[in-house]
């Protein structure tokens, strides 16, 4: 038997925001193959109490995954990106290169 591989999404704010507004957040584990990941600074940027506690569920209910930014170099690009975009948008970017 062959096992399909894992494509790792890291997803920024706004696509979580959308999904939760139509109420399809469950679509990303919904998807063969795929694995959505949100880095924990885009966690933070999540601040409205309803989507917080539904972000929170689908962690629990392993339909996303959230990851810390903890490797030194990981951490170092981090902070040069923000320099020039979004916290959001530099967390995923940072995850992405350091996942390949």
């Amino acid at each position: 038997m062959t096992t399909t591989p894992q494509i790792i999404v890291v997803t920024d704010a706004n696509v979580l925001i959308n999904l939760m507004h139509v109420a399809r957040l469950d679509l990303c584990s919904r998807l063969p193959g795929y694995q959505f990941v949100i880095p924990d600074h885009v966690r933070e940027e999540i601040t409205d109490a309803n989507q917080r506690m539904t972000l929170d569920d689908a962690v629990v209910r392993s339909v996303v995954r959230i990851e810390a930014i903890t490797d030194l170099s990981a951490v170092t690009l981090f902070i040069e990106l923000i320099a020039h975009i979004g916290r959001g948008e530099a967390a995923c970017l940072t995850l992405a290169i350091e996942r390949g």
